[in-house]
C-alpha cells in the first residue's frame, strides 16, 4: 500500500500533466460548485468519523475536485484526494443530490484508500503512464484518431485496471458514500436514481457501456442495495439549489467545442427556456445569456440574465431563499457590467459575491478583474 505522502506526491504528479491540457476545465464557477459540495460532504464524513475522515485523515488529502470538458458520463478518483468529473455527468444529472451521490461514492474510495491499496511502491512509471492514458482519453474526445497510440497496448489495459475497482470496493464506497450523502442533507434517492439511469443507458450506448460503468462495475444488486438504504431513511423534502441549473448550462458551454456546437447549443438552450419546468427554464435563459456574452451581444445577454434571475427569485423556484443564491448569476452580472464599462458596479457586485461566498475562486477573480479595469 502507498503511504499517504507517496499517494499525494503521485496525485500531484498526475495533476501537473492534466491541468495544462485543453480539456481541463478552467471554469471557476464549476470549480467552486464542485469543491463547495465536496467540503459539505467532508464535513458530514468528519462528524460521522467515517473511513478515516477525521480532521487528520481528510486533512492529509486536501481534496480537490475538478471538471474535464467531456460529454461522456464519468467521474474518477486519483491518488491523493483528487476527483475528476466529466462535464457530461453534470449535464446528465437531474439534481445536485445526484451529483453529490457520485461525489460521495468517489470520496468513499479515497477515504478507504482503495486506489492506494492496489498500488505498490514501484508505481512512478505507472503514474506517468496513467496521466498519459487520461490525457489520451481527453485527446480522443477531440480527435478520435489522434490519441489511438496512447490508448493501445498492454500498458493502457494495466493503467485502466488501476482506476477500476473490485465489486467489494464498489460496495464499500456505496455504503460510505450513502452515509455521507444522508448526513450532509442531500436527497438520499439521488444515488439509486442516477445509477438506475446509468444502467438503462448501458443498453443504448454505441459501445454498450458508459465510461463510468467500465471502471465502476454496476450490478442490479448494487442498485437494489441503494434503494433499500434510501427506503430506510426518513422522508425528507430536499430541493435542488438553483445554482445547479446554472452549472449545467456552464457545463454544456464547456463541452460545446466548435462554432457548429455553439449553434446546436443555442437551439438546446432555447428549447429549455420554453419548458414548463422552472429549473430547465433557468438553465435555458442562463445558457442563452452565456452564448450572447461570448458572441459580444452584451445587451441581449443582460436581458437573458435578468430572465434567469427572475425565475430564480420567483415563487415557482425550488426551495428556500438561501438555496436560491447563485454564484454563477452574480459572476456573470459582474462580467457583463465590466463589458458595459460599468466598472464600479462590476466591483460592487464582485465584492458582495465574495462576501456571500468567501471561499469562491470565481468571486476573487471577478474582483481582481474589476480592480484591474479601474486601474
Amino acid at each position: 500500500t502507498l503511504s499517504r505522502m507517496d499517494e499525494k506526491k503521485y496525485g500531484e504528479m498526475i495533476m501537473r500533466q492534466i491541468r495544462p491540457d485543453p480539456d481541463y476545465s478552467n471554469d471557476l464557477p464549476i470549480y467552486d460548485f464542485l469543491n463547495q459540495m465536496e467540503r459539505r460532504l467532508l464535513q458530514a464524513a468528519k462528524k460521522l468519523q467515517l473511513g478515516g475522515a477525521n480532521e487528520q485523515g481528510s486533512g492529509a488529502y486536501n481534496f480537490e475536485v475538478f471538471a474535464v470538458k467531456d460529454s461522456s458520463i464519468n467521474a474518477f478518483a486519483l491518488p491523493g484526494g483528487f476527483i475528476g468529473f466529466h462535464t457530461g455527468l453534470l449535464v446528465s444529472a437531474e439534481s445536485d443530490s445526484e451529483v453529490a451521490s457520485v461525489m460521495g461514492h468517489e470520496t468513499g474510495h479515497v477515504l478507504q484508500r482503495h486506489l492506494a491499496r492496489q498500488m505498490d511502491k514501484q508505481t512512478t512509471n505507472t503514474m506517468i503512464a496513467l496521466a498519459g492514458i487520461l490525457l489520451g482519453a481527453l485527446a480522443a474526445s477531440r480527435n478520435p484518431g489522434a490519441a489511438s497510440g496512447l490508448m493501445q497496448g498492454g500498458q493502457a489495459v494495466a493503467v485502466n485496471n488501476q482506476l477500476s475497482y473490485s465489486r467489494d470496493a464498489e460496495r464499500e464506497a456505496d455504503r460510505i458514500g450513502f452515509q455521507i450523502l444522508a448526513a450532509s442533507g442531500y436527497d438520499v434517492n439521488g444515488a439509486p436514481g442516477f445509477f438506475q439511469r446509468l444502467q438503462k443507458a448501458t443498453g443504448i450506448m454505441d459501445n454498450g457501456i458508459p465510461a463510468y460503468v467500465r471502471t465502476h462495475p454496476l450490478t442490479t444488486d448494487r442498485i437494489a442495495d441503494m434503494q433499500d438504504r434510501a427506503r430506510n431513511e426518513p422522508n425528507r423534502n430536499v430541493s435542488t439549489a438553483v445554482e445547479f441549473y446554472f452549472i449545467k448550462a456552464r457545463a454544456r458551454m464547456e463541452q460545446s467545442g466548435s462554432s457548429s456546437g455553439m449553434y446546436d447549443l443555442k437551439n438546446t438552450f432555447e428549447s429549455l427556456s420554453k419548458q414548463t419546468n422552472p429549473g430547465k427554464q433557468m438553465e435555458g435563459y442562463y445558457g442563452l445569456a452565456l452564448i450572447a456574452q461570448k458572441q459580444g451581444r452584451i445587451d441581449q445577454a443582460v436581458g437573458y440574465l435578468a430572465q434567469a434571475r427572475n425565475l430564480a427569485n420567483s415563487a415557482s423556484a425550488p426551495g428556500s431563499p438561501i438555496i436560491r443564491q447563485s454564484l454563477s448569476l452574480d459572476i456573470t452580472s459582474s462580467e457583463l457590467a465590466l463589458a458595459q464599462g460599468k466598472n464600479e458596479e462590476a466591483l460592487q457586485i464582485a465584492q458582495a459575491t465574495l462576501k456571500a461566498f468567501p471561499q469562491s475562486y470565481a468571486a476573487g477573480a471577478a474582483m481582481m478583474n474589476a480592480y484591474l479595469k479601474l486601474g
